[in-house]
């Protein structure tokens, strides 16, 4: 039996192996020094190889550069491991994979276990049929013979992570300048976002001891790095290759243009990058600061910039309705702690103090000045991504900008997912989000007072229940606020993407209107039985319709369901585990009503 190892050296994916009735033998025969006695050769590593190869290679979607010819070159391998003395010389010991075989079984290592070089036959994977390889590897093998050792399913653990990254686009171009000044192009995995900052800090943390066993690996950190590097690397050229990047950089010269210069070790087969002649600035430094802009706040700093966003006052609004935009907005800077509960230190109350030369919270002056440089700091970076932050920073002290309305939407809607994502703390008023706050449509179920008066909706076969006749009428709603058609047609006219409606801020977007007037032709008032009318409620706005934010009820109606809103307040049931199918949420309110 074969039990096969992995190990990164020098730029490739190294497989080695222990060969189970070799090591039977080694124990006692006399022993080279510096050759492993029970290896698998390179003959045998191809062969046990070739199996795991096709699947990787069929996993891949047939790609024919996977295993192919020259991807797999035959090699050696230096190793530090551990060796027991014996009567003939010191034996490497078997792995515990290898320890775990029945041909094997019973053998005990002596007490006295010390470190020693030895040399492997290995044969050496390029990176993409490596990552190709390793991504299949959390698979059972059918194959009695191949083992492979413990090692490999952290190996497989990065290639799933290297991918998550991939397929997440977390990835960057960088330039790599060598010792002798050549350079190179290569896309790298970014790590530098906190989630994932702690999973590459994870696989680092539980990185197998033999993994770190190749001479001039080094520390787990920098052969992950690289490992994962490599992988990104010709994964991220291979995806260039086949949508036809490089066809961007025809008739561009190189030779006069840094950013092409740069663009072509990224998209070519040649990697190397040279720097124009005619442009001073280096391309590794023009490199180094496109990317330093990118750089993650991440949890590790002590303070970050906390963004919040104010609504003009009640007070100044207390107008009639419409005249939302003559009253600025306030976008507050801050910065803010990362402890529990976090601190939060406004930006105009840092600025007084160092001015003042008064002190707070226990900062010296010094300590002080170096928030205040802190908060200018964060201001730059976040300008970045929301460059209206560029107009505080001609203040000498800014405190936060004031925001027209239309501007107040566009941070909300476009700014504060991608600043919240680089790491900043942005704060925006409660009702931003709530599907009460945005335009949908409500139902009005009308029935008569009494079913005692036999009114032509009030009852049917002489009683009142699920099966009685109601009226029913659609409203396009702001909130709680329904509106006519030309009402709504009015304000959507203004351009304003938000308006106040009795007291309270909703949400219209350009293509709501279109939305609306749609909605209303396809849902016609009429007549229905309740339990139609209670389906039509729960209407999946999923097909481009307006979503039912509320239910309003009269007569007799009103009388069984309480106050208006008990409807749309009704929990809905989960959908009984042993049925089989999937409940449309009208049914999912049926059954819970």
């Amino acid at each position: 039996m074969f039990v096969l190892h992995l190990n990164w050296s020098h730029g490739s994916l190294r497989v080695w192996g222990e060969h189970s009735q070799r090591f039977i033998t080694a124990r006692d025969t006399a022993i080279a020094t510096g050759t492993h006695p029970y290896a698998a050769t390179v003959a045998e590593l191809r062969t046990a190889l070739a199996p795991a190869l096709e699947h990787a290679r069929a996993a891949s979607g047939d790609d024919a550069r996977v295993a192919a010819e020259g991807s797999l070159t035959d090699s050696s391998l230096m190793l530090l491991l551990p060796h027991s003395d014996t009567a003939i010389g010191q034996l490497p010991l078997p792995s515990d994979r290898l320890s775990a075989c029945d041909e094997i079984a019973g053998f005990s290592a002596e007490p006295e276990e010390t470190l020693a070089p030895i040399e492997v036959p290995a044969v050496a994977l390029d990176p993409r049929t490596a990552f190709a390889l390793l991504r299949i590897l959390d698979t059972e093998s059918t194959d009695d013979t191949v083992a492979w050792g413990h090692d490999a399913r952290w190996w497989n653990a990065v290639s799933q992570f290297t991918q998550h990254l991939i397929n997440d686009q977390r990835v960057i171009p960088t330039v790599v300048q060598e010792r002798n000044g050549s350079m190179f192009a290569a896309w790298r995995p970014w790590l530098q976002d906190a989630p994932n900052h702690s999973k590459f800090t994870a696989l680092v943390r539980g990185a197998p001891a033999l993994v770190r066993a190749a001479e001039g690996a080094g520390a787990a950190t920098t052969l992950l790095e690289q490992s994962m590097g490599a992988f990104v690397d010709s994964s991220v050229r291979d995806i260039m290759e086949l949508e036809n990047y490089s066809e961007a950089l025809d008739g561009r010269d190189p030779d006069r243009d840094p950013h092409v210069a740069w663009l072509t070790g990224l998209l070519s087969a040649d990697i190397a990058v040279r720097q124009p002649s005619a442009v001073e600035s280096s391309i590794v430094r023009t490199a180094r600061q496109w990317i330093a802009n990118l750089e993650d706040i991440g949890e590790g700093r002590e303070m970050r910039l906390l963004l919040q966003l104010l609504e003009p006052p009640a007070e100044l609004l207390a107008g009639p309705d419409g005249h939302e935009d003559d009253h600025p907005w306030q976008l507050v800077f801050s910065l803010v702690s990362n402890d529990s509960p976090p601190i939060v230190v406004d930006a105009e109350s840092l600025w007084s103090r160092a001015v003042g030369g008064r002190n707070g919270r226990g900062h010296s002056p010094q300590e002080t000045q170096q928030l205040c440089d802190m908060l200018l700091g964060e201001l730059g970076r976040a300008s970045r991504l929301y460059p209206k932050i560029e107009e505080s920073l001609d203040e000498g002290a800014p405190t936060g900008m004031e925001l027209k309305t239309t501007e107040a939407y566009q941070f909300l809607r476009d700014f504060k997912p991608v600043l919240q994502e680089a790491g900043f703390e942005v704060l925006a008023p409660d009702w931003w989000g709530q599907t009460a706050n945005r335009v949908g449509a409500r139902l009005l179920i009308d029935s008569d007072p009494s079913p005692s008066e036999g009114g032509e909706g009030g009852k049917s076969n002489g009683g009142v229940g699920l099966h009685s006749l109601v009226n029913y009428s659609w409203q396009i709603a702001l909130g709680d606020t329904p509106l006519t058609l030309e009402e709504f047609q009015a304000l959507a006219k203004k351009g304003v993407p938000l308006v106040r409606i009795n007291g309270r801020w909703v949400e219209i977007r350009p293509e709501d209107l279109e939305r609306g007037v749609k909605f209303l032709k396809q849902n016609a008032n009429g007549q229905a039985t309740l339990v139609e009318a209670l389906r039509m409620a729960h209407l999946d706005a999923s097909d481009g319709g307006l979503p039912v934010i509320g239910v309003d009820t009269k007569g007799w109606v009103a009388e069984i369901f309480g106050p208006d809103d008990s409807i749309e307040k009704m929990p809905l049931l989960e959908q009984p585990e042993r049925f089989q199918g999937t409940l449309r949420p009208y049914q999912r309110a049926g059954v819970s009503w």
